[in-house]
């Protein structure tokens, strides 16, 4: 079973060292782009200008692990390589676990409602 969000999550949040976007614009990208579409209808507009913008492909339901491999925060939208995220309403809370660990964070609702408000940090 999955451990609970930490309280204290700060203080077990390891540094990123994967990379799990995908990145460029071939058949494999494009069917991925279409599939996280598929299973997110209600952000397919915010997904379609990404995608349509070259974006690296985000992670869905993002988890980030603390020192212990609990999770300590989550984000609907993440790029671990950029170290951006974007919220939920529900994961307000997370923002600071976040930040603390270096992330950029954005609200998705804001995102959605006005997509130039946020952009993914330099090396994108």
């Amino acid at each position: 079973s999955r451990k609970s969000i930490s309280q204290n999550a700060h203080d077990n949040i390891l540094p990123v060292e994967k990379e799990s976007e995908i990145a460029g614009l071939g058949s494999d990208n494009l069917e991925a782009w279409k599939e996280l579409m598929d299973d997110f209808p209600r952000h397919r507009s915010l997904l379609d200008q990404w995608s349509k913008a070259s974006w690296p492909i985000p992670e869905a339901s993002y988890e980030l692990l603390g020192k212990d491999n609990t999770v300590v925060a989550q984000a609907g939208f993440a790029w671990e390589k950029n170290r951006t995220a974007l919220l939920d309403d529900n994961q307000s809370e997370h923002a600071r676990i976040f930040e603390l660990a270096g992330w950029s964070v954005f609200s998705l609702r804001d995102a959605l409602a006005n997509p130039s408000s946020f952009s993914l940090s330099e090396g994108a």
